[in-house]
């Protein structure tokens, strides 16, 4: 028996925050990411579409990161793709689809996208900013991520 008079001497009072983190932090490895949508397809596309590829390698010297938008089955992922596949540098993939308009489901695709190439951001402190109820918390998130990736 301990000294506060409970019948389970395995645990104190002191153990219960502890247990709660714990318990949060098995949550989060049980809650797992589908890595398809945060991995390059491997499969190389039928027909290379040259000059939208060029326009990309443009823009590699004046942008850090490129949004392709457009309807479906018009090859985005196909450009995209092969894109990644030439750049000859490192390429984070997040594709992003309507499940991920949730702005904690978003960033934590993004983190884990960008963390992959990107070891040094930390994807805990980005994560926080989620949970608070500002409605500028996306702009303080992505000015927080633009001073992780400087």
């Amino acid at each position: 028996m301990r000294f506060d008079g409970s019948k389970n001497p395995g645990r104190t009072h002191d153990d219960e925050p502890k247990l709660e983190c714990d318990m949060r932090q098995m949550e989060q490895k049980q809650k797992q990411l589908v890595l398809e949508k945060i991995t390059i397809p491997a499969t190389r596309p039928r027909a290379s579409r040259s000059r939208l590829l060029e326009v990309l390698r443009n823009n590699l010297g004046s942008c850090t990161a490129t949004i392709i938008n457009g309807r479906c089955g018009t090859g985005k992922t196909s450009l995209t793709a092969d894109f990644a596949h030439q750049a000859g540098r490192p390429v984070s993939w997040y594709k992003v689809d309507a499940a991920d308009s949730d702005l904690r489901v978003f960033i934590e695709y993004l983190l884990e996208s960008l963390s992959l190439r990107r070891p040094s951001i930390d994807p805990d402190l980005l994560l926080q900013l989620t949970d608070y109820p500002s409605s500028d918390r996306a702009s303080l998130l992505a000015e927080s991520l633009v001073f992780q990736l400087g």
